[in-house]
Order: structure tokens, then C-alpha cells, then sequence
């Protein structure tokens, strides 16, 4: 009997913890900015691809991962990718409380020629790859740049800052973290880098 209690308590506890993958595309030929509006995300994640297509992967975990939907706007050379509740979805009063229960994350791949604009008030963002420019503001969540080449904006409230890139000017301000930063030689591009209570770290890419 108490197996088989365990056994039921199991069955629920999975199903509670719903789990949802969507995947979409878009042609990015006639595209050079991607807009991320990431409020309620927990992970962004960016890397490039040989291709013409912008290719987006959503893992979804939660009570009402069912009721969550990816929208998209396109408007001439840019594309905003978000996400929404269902339009018949009913809230508790917390009209937080749906996402407390949820867990979202972003992975993206894009060409090299499309710049990226990504706005969180919780995400983690970790980007890789060559961008004409990028530009990043999180409230919660950290960034990091992993072999990255481009011109960079970040701006983070919480967040920490990590970046690695080659032949770039630095400027870098925490009020209350600290620093450690790579200077270069050469500077073919300009990365911008401005929290308040995270810590700033640039190294060189190592190969």
C-alpha cells in the first residue's frame, strides 16, 4: 500500500510539472535586428548559423506551460520575438503567479549579419558568435559573451558581466562590483559595459 502511494504521488508530481518544446523559424534575408522582449524568461541563449533563418527552440516547463504561447511581429528589416498567456487564460489574483510556477528558456540561432536587441527583468543571457551589434539590458539575470565579435551595449542592474572577445575598445563602469578587464591592442570594435551591483570581467578568446 505505501508503494503504491509513492507510486500515485510520483504520477502527480509529473504531472503537475507539465513540459512544452516549441520550435519556430522565420527567413532572415530581408532581416538586420532581432528584438527579444525576454520578460519572464529565465535563459536566453544565442549563437550563429550558416544559414539565412533565424531558428528559435522554447523549452517550457511548468503548471501552465500549455497556456504559453511565442508571438512574433514583423516590421520591415526588424523582427520582436515575446511571448504571451493564452487569450482565454484566467489568472489567479496574483497576476504574477502564473510565472512563478514556470520555467522558460530561449535558444536561438541567427546569421551573422543580424544584430540583436534583448530586453529581461530575470533572464540569464549567454550570446556566441559574430554580430554587427548587440545590445543587452537585464535587470536580474547575468551576460555572458563567449567568443564574441562585435560592437556590445550591456546594461544589468544585478547581473554580472562577462565577455570574451579580441580587438576591442573596453569601457566599463560597476558602482558597487569589480573589475577585471582585458585592454587591447587594436580596436575594430567598441564594447559599452554598465552595472550597478555586478562584477565586469573581459579576457582575451583563447583558441
Amino acid at each position: 500500500m505505501k508503494d503504491l502511494l509513492i507510486v500515485l504521488l510520483f504520477f502527480i508530481s509529473v504531472s503537475l510539472c507539465a513540459q512544452k518544446t516549441t520550435e519556430k523559424s522565420w527567413s532572415a534575408k530581408t532581416i538586420n535586428t532581432l528584438t527579444i522582449d525576454g520578460n519572464n524568461i529565465f535563459k536566453i541563449k544565442v549563437s550563429n548559423n550558416d544559414s539565412n533563418t533565424i531558428s528559435l527552440k522554447v523549452k517550457i516547463e511548468g503548471e501552465y506551460a500549455e497556456q504559453l504561447v511565442i508571438l512574433d511581429s514583423l516590421s520591415e528589416d526588424k523582427i520582436t520575438i515575446s511571448s504571451s498567456f493564452q487569450p482565454l487564460f484566467i489568472r489567479d489574483n496574483d497576476k504574477l503567479s502564473a510565472h512563478k510556477v514556470l520555467s522558460v528558456e530561449y535558444e536561438l540561432t541567427v546569421p551573422k549579419h543580424v544584430n540583436l536587441n534583448i530586453k529581461s527583468d530575470i533572464a540569464s543571457v549567454q550570446i556566441a558568435g559574430h554580430y554587427p551589434s548587440v545590445f543587452i539590458e537585464l535587470n536580474q539575470g547575468n551576460c555572458d559573451l563567449k567568443q564574441f565579435i562585435g560592437n556590445a551595449t550591456i546594461n544589468t542592474i544585478e547581473g554580472h558581466i562577462t565577455i570574451e572577445t579580441n580587438n576591442a575598445k573596453i569601457e566599463a563602469f560597476t558602482k558597487t562590483g569589480t573589475k577585471h578587464i582585458k585592454q587591447f591592442k587594436y580596436a575594430n570594435h567598441q564594447i559599452s559595459c554598465h552595472t550597478i551591483n555586478g562584477n565586469i570581467k573581459v579576457s582575451k578568446i583563447e583558441k
